[in-house]
């Protein structure tokens, strides 16, 4: 894996190019009866249903295709909004996860497990383009600049004025770190985010 949340993705390929009402999320046909684990195999196309900010992918200097924002941005703006099953899918559990990937190439789950981040006691899988975010040690979005506690700790505020044109950075190091999900990564071949991000300093 490289520095990068998501690169190109055979399971979630980049759609925002669609208009709104041909993109889908986790609950465009909400059935509550089915398992997190299984709605998110649905999950069909990346989109933009998390980002509070206009912004395009292309390709990026860090790795692969990253973020780029639109138009300037603000220190202290919400830049990205963890709204479950709109932006982000939620694992409490090895067993869900597990589920999620039943069917995956060994190749699949890779991808699926390296655009996942832990927080708290959850594996999070990120279901919008927020998983084509790229790390760095110095990133211009991460918990809010001035109280951490805004938001829970949840989405992603810019933590100084970003310019239009430029790249949406995150630090992968500031995630938490699951021994069952390490374990799983280590088990299909994959380098998830909190590894990478402590790697690359």
């Amino acid at each position: 894996m490289v520095a990068t949340r998501a690169g190109a993705s055979s399971i979630h390929p980049n759609t925002t190019t669609q208009p709104p009402a041909m993109r889908q999320g986790v609950n465009s046909h909400p059935n509550k009866t089915k398992t997190a684990a299984a709605r998110a195999k649905e999950t069909p196309k990346s989109s933009t249903h998390g980002f509070c900010v206009p912004y395009e992918i292309r390709p990026s200097t860090i790795a692969g295709r990253g973020v780029f924002a639109l138009e300037p941005i603000k220190r202290g703006t919400l830049v990205w909004e963890y709204a479950i099953g709109r932006s982000v899918v939620e694992y409490r559990n090895e067993s869900d996860l597990r589920t999620r990937l039943d069917g995956a190439t060994r190749q699949e789950a890779r991808d699926v497990l390296e655009h996942i981040y832990i927080w708290k006691d959850a594996a999070v899988e990120i279901i919008d383009d927020a998983k084509i975010w790229n790390h760095t040690p110095n990133p211009n979005t991460g918990y809010h600049p001035d109280d951490p506690d805004i938001g829970g700790g949840l989405g992603s505020y810019a933590l100084r004025d970003i310019a239009a044109g430029e790249e949406l950075t995150d630090d992968y190091g500031d995630h938490h770190e699951l021994a069952w999900f390490e374990g799983l990564c280590k088990e299909f071949g994959a380098t998830s985010c909190t590894d990478l991000g402590r790697k690359i300093r």
